[in-house]
């Protein structure tokens, strides 16, 4: 499954009070991610990528994406398997003119498919 988000951020968001988007996912492993951002940028708009609380992506708490003309792109095995199924984009832009849009791109493999109780029960007295 393939999600894309477009973060729009508005100009003279500041990183102390960042453009919040939850990005709905469903139940599986993340296996790929990708951030593209247009040209122009000079990287004056930033992205952090959070489950809860805790920052995801970066990995580092005091980091964050911020590029141009340039598609950040990475494989990752991440298992989404308790609900809510989301990251939250928090972005923040330093342009004090323009406002700029991230798109963020989440590769999702579902979960593998699970037997039923039936199939269970047969299989373990062999029929």
């Amino acid at each position: 499954m393939i999600y894309v988000f477009p973060l729009l951020i508005p100009h003279s968001t500041p990183a102390t009070a960042p453009q919040i988007t939850v990005c709905q996912l469903s139940a599986g492993t993340l296996i790929r991610m990708a951030l593209q951002f247009p040209g122009g940028l000079i990287g004056l708009a930033h992205v952090g990528l959070n489950v809860g609380l805790h920052q995801l992506y970066p990995t580092n708490p005091e980091g964050s994406f911020a590029s141009s003309s340039e598609t950040v792109e990475w494989e990752e095995e991440y298992e989404l398997s308790e609900p809510p199924y989301q990251l939250v984009a928090r972005a923040w832009n330093d342009d004090d003119t323009y406002d700029h849009t991230i798109t963020v791109r989440v590769v999702i493999r579902e979960p593998a498919a699970t037997k039923s109780l039936f199939e269970e029960i047969k299989s373990l007295f062999g029929g």
